[in-house]
């Protein structure tokens, strides 16, 4: 079991100062509207801005933006450092 997740994921930082008045990266939400960990809101949405720019999403769906309703799963975050093994 994971935890639900909203990120706000945009193209480039000046998309998310224009669009959203935010300085840099999008934020990580639980659905209640908690922030999740800094250095995970720090690292993750970077991550996903690369993989959804390679894929080219951004570009197939004609938007600068996304907003993603995820789940998060504890382990994965917890125990990362066995998984890189």
């Amino acid at each position: 079991m994971g935890s639900r997740a909203v990120v706000l994921l945009s193209r480039d930082d000046d998309v998310a100062e224009e669009r959203f008045g935010l300085a840099g990266r999008g934020p990580i939400h639980t659905r209640t509207g908690r922030s999740f960990d800094a250095d995970l809101a720090d690292e993750l949405p970077l991550r996903l801005r690369a993989v959804v720019g390679q894929v080219g999403l951004f570009t197939e769906v004609d938007m600068p933006w996304l907003l993603l309703d995820a789940e998060l799963l504890p382990w994965s975050e917890k125990a990362s450092a066995l998984l890189r093994i």
